[in-house]
C-alpha cells in the first residue's frame, strides 16, 4: 500500500514507520524540518519513498502529498505543555490542518482511508467514575489540547469521507530513548492513587498499520470506528505503583507518596479495549515487557544509576512542587525528617 504518515518523527511514528517497512509498504513521510526530523531523515533515507519536511498548514503541500495515496496515518499534532501556551498554534495544527487533509482526500476522490489519530484524555477527568472507560461514553474536552482532538474528530466524523476510523491512545511508552529530569519531574503531576493504562509505541504502530490493511481486506470491521488503544489488563495500572516500578528498575530510590498531586484530576484512565483487540490485534506487550525493553535500552548506564540511584531519587523529588507542601516544609527539610 501507498501510506502518507504525518507526524513521522514524533514519538510514536519512528515504531509506525518500522512497522510499516516490515510489511513492505511504500511510505511518504510529512513532518515538519527541524534538527530532529533532519537527523530521522538520514536514518530512514533508504526506506522512505519521499519525505515532505514541511508544514502541515500549507494546504497546496498537503494536497500534493496525499494524491495517489490509499492511506493516510495522521500522527501528526501540538501537544501540551505547548498546546495550552500556544492555542492558536494548537488549533491550526490540530484541527484546520486535519481539515485540509480531509478536504484533499475528497479532492482526490475521496478513496483514500484516513486513520486519525486521537487521545483517550478527549474523555475527560473519569477518576470518579467506575473503570473502564468506554468508547461510547461521552467525551468530555478539559483543555484546549482535548478540545482540539474533539473539534478535528467532529469534523472528520461529519465531512463525508468514504474511509476512516478514530484512535483515542492510552499512555504512549517509547521504547527509544531515555528519560530525563524534566520529564520525570512532570510525573509528579499525576495523583499517586489514579488509575492509567500504558500500550507501547511498538503495539500502537502495530494496531495502526492493521488498520490501514483492514481498509483493504475487511474495511466494514474498521470503517467509520471509534477505538481506544490500550495495553489491556497487564498494562492497567495505579500511577504511583508505575512511576516507582520505573525508578526502582533503573536503580533509583522510589519516590515518596507526598511527592505527587493530590486532588488533582487525571485525564488517563483504564480503557475499554476489547473490541479494538479483537478486530486490530495489537497487544502484544505487558508492563513487565516495558520495563525489560527500558532496562536493555539503558543497560549501558544501569550501572552508574545503581550507584548514584540514592542521590538521584532525593535530587528528584526536590524538585517536586507538592512534597510536603502542606506540612509547611522545604524540600531540604522534608528530606532530613525522613532520613533519605
Amino acid at each position: 500500500m501507498k501510506l502518507l504518515i504525518t507526524g513521522a518523527f514524533g514519538n510514536v511514528g519512528p515504531s509506525v514507520l518500522d512497522e510499516a517497512f516490515k510489511r513492505g509498504h511504500d511510505v511518504t513521510v510529512f513532518d515538519v524540518k527541524n534538527i530532529r526530523s533532519m537527523k530521522y531523515k538520514r536514518r530512514y533515507k533508504k526506506r522512505v519513498k519521499k519525505f515532505i519536511l514541511s508544514d502541515l498548514r500549507n494546504r497546496e503541500h498537503v494536497e500534493n502529498a496525499i494524491q495517489d495515496k490509499d492511506a493516510v496515518i495522521h500522527l501528526a499534532g501540538i501537544i501540551p505543555p505547548l498546546s495550552e501556551e500556544n492555542t492558536d498554534l494548537c488549533n491550526s495544527v490540530n484541527v484546520e490542518s486535519t481539515e485540509y487533509i480531509v478536504n484533499s482526500i475528497k479532492k482526490h476522490g475521496n478513496n483514500t482511508a484516513l486513520v486519525f489519530i486521537s487521545s483517550c484524555s478527549v474523555m475527560g477527568h473519569t477518576q470518579n467514575k467506575k473503570p473502564p472507560v468506554r468508547i461510547e461514553d461521552k467525551v468530555h474536552p478539559v483543555d484546549n489540547y482535548t478540545e482540539s482532538k474533539v473539534r478535528a474528530e467532529t469534523l472528520i466524523r461529519q465531512s463525508g469521507l468514504n474511509m476512516y476510523c478514530i484512535t483515542r491512545l492510552g499512555a504512549v511508552m517509547p521504547t527509544t530513548g531515555f528519560y530525563n529530569m524534566k520529564m520525570m519531574t512532570y510525573g509528579f503531576e499525576f495523583p499517586y492513587e489514579s488509575r492509567l493504562e500504558i500500550i507501547l509505541d511498538k503495539d500502537v504502530a502495530t494496531a495502526l498499520i492493521n488498520a490501514v490493511e483492514l481498509f483493504v481486506q475487511e474495511p466494514k470491521r474498521v470503517n467509520k470506528k471509534i477505538f481506544f488503544l490500550g495495553g489491556g489488563e497487564s498494562c492497567q495500572l495505579y500511577y504511583g505503583n508505575f512511576f516507582n516500578t520505573l525508578l526502582s528498575s533503573l536503580g533509583i530510590m522510589k519516590a515518596g507518596r507526598d511527592c505527587f498531586a493530590k486532588n488533582k484530576p487525571s485525564f488517563l484512565d483504564w480503557l475499554e479495549t476489547k473490541n479494538a483487540q479483537d478486530i486490530l490485534q495489537f497487544q502484544n506487550h505487558s508492563f513487565k515487557d516495558y520495563i525489560f525493553l527500558l532496562k536493555k535500552q539503558m543497560r549501558w548506564i544501569l550501572p552508574l544509576l545503581a550507584l548514584f540511584g540514592r542521590l538521584i531519587g532525593k535530587i528528584l523529588m526536590k524538585k517536586s512542587p507538592y512534597y510536603f507542601k502542606e506540612k509547611g516544609f522545604s524540600g531540604k527539610q522534608q528530606l532530613e525528617n525522613q532520613n533519605i
